[in-house]
């Protein structure tokens, strides 16, 4: 199991980067700081399957997590937040290891 948080960290850490470079370059293009929300993304690119993924979020929860909960994380920049998940994922990947150094 701790193989696969230490996978998913180091994934989660290489999608961070990628979004910090795209950020970075739109940044560099239009003068400015420019800092792109996850959901935003997440509109532009896969609109059906944010539509069918609230959807579902509203079914099994009820309709304020998403609005309370799940909107205001994923408005965070698609850096931070891939980097706090690839943190977590690390720290539970390395919870329980037996350090044999004396």
């Amino acid at each position: 199991m701790r193989v696969f948080f230490n996978f998913l960290a180091l994934w989660s850490l290489g999608v961070s980067l990628l979004f910090a470079v795209f950020d970075i370059a739109r940044s560099i293009a239009q003068l400015r700081l420019v800092v792109t929300p996850f959901l935003q993304s997440l509109q532009d690119y896969l609109p059906e399957y944010l539509a069918a993924f609230a959807g579902f979020i509203r079914q099994v929860f009820w309709n304020g997590f998403w609005d309370n909960w799940m909107v205001p994380v994923l408005n965070m920049p698609g850096w931070f937040l891939f980097l706090v998940l690839s943190i977590v994922c690390f720290a539970v990947g390395t919870i329980g290891r037996k350090s044999y150094a004396r």
